[in-house]
């Protein structure tokens, strides 16, 4: 088959799997919301002891994650070309000028974005012909880092269903010789990225008071560590730190507001993803680092 072939179905291939990153990015913090609201509800109307009037709260209602998507203003349901955000944009704009044909909002091709960065993504990652395995195993973390930077960015979340499955995913690949490590290499790997930046967290606190850094940044380098090993942590860590300190120095002189937490986790999984595919830039620095460490 011949190479252009093979990138276009890949890149088609993306175009999907950038639909389920859309899909699960947009749904599981909605469900976690609500799992929190659920929690709330049940400690406010079942908590026996405190003797005090209880307020009036109503029950959250659930969120259901396999259901047809709608606008993002009045919720209704679009076309069965909602299943792919670019073809439903395209759609919109060829026919009702990029709007809503209910509510007539302006529909956002943030999704569609999404969808053609993970299409080219995955086109890229083709191209650099590694092994079969290896492509499935690199392509799935692509999406599964490329869901995380989303919520991240959208709500300062990593969610466990993700950092979670990154790590037990890491060590089974060990385990089954499926990445580049041994388990024993796996499992150190993810104890060093834990406590990489688990003890600044608890310094941080400890001084301040507040947390400075999120568990799910710490989990999620502990992911990146199970996958990529302990040498290339520090690499990551450096060029997540410096790129992270030049977003907010541009965003400090753009906005007043510069005690607005960011999110680091993008940083991160930025950083490690091109660990991840063997980036000559990661890798020299690590060296680098060694040496002078």
């Amino acid at each position: 088959m011949d190479a252009p072939l093979i990138l276009s179905l890949f890149g088609v291939v993306g175009l999907f799997v950038g639909s389920l990153v859309n899909l699960i990015s947009s749904r599981l913090p909605l469900i976690i919301y609500a799992q929190w609201r659920q929690s709330c509800y049940l400690f406010i109307t079942t908590d026996n002891s405190y003797n005090r009037a209880k307020p009036e709260v109503d029950k959250p209602a659930e969120v259901a994650f396999f259901s047809r998507r709608g606008c993002q203003h009045c919720q209704h349901s679009q076309s069965i070309f909602s299943i792919l955000p670019v073809l439903s944009w395209l759609y919109s704009w060829l026919y009702v000028q990029g709007r809503c044909p209910h509510c007539k909002h302006a529909i956002s091709p943030c999704n569609s974005y999404i969808e053609l960065l993970t299409g080219f993504i995955f086109m890229v990652i083709v191209s650099l012909r590694p092994e079969p395995i290896n492509i499935l195993v690199i392509l799935s973390l692509t999406a599964l880092l490329l869901t995380a930077i989303i919520i991240d960015i959208r709500h300062q979340l990593l969610p466990d269903a993700l950092t979670y499955t990154l790590i037990w995913s890491g060590l089974i690949c060990g385990y089954l010789e499926l990445s580049a490590l041994t388990v024993s290499e796996s499992l150190l790997g993810l104890i060093a990225g834990f406590l990489l930046l688990w003890l600044p967290a608890r310094c941080f606190k400890f001084i301040k008071g507040v947390d400075g850094l999120g568990h799910g940044d710490i989990k999620l380098m502990a992911g990146l560590g199970a996958w990529i090993g302990a040498s290339l942590l520090p690499a990551v860590l450096f060029c997540a730190s410096l790129s992270g300190l030049i977003y907010w120095w541009f965003k400090h002189h753009r906005s007043a507001d510069s005690r607005r937490p960011i999110a680091f986790g993008p940083f991160l999984a930025g950083a490690g993803w091109l660990a991840l595919l063997g980036d000559p830039f990661i890798i020299d620095l690590s060296l680098l680092l060694q040496v002078f460490v």
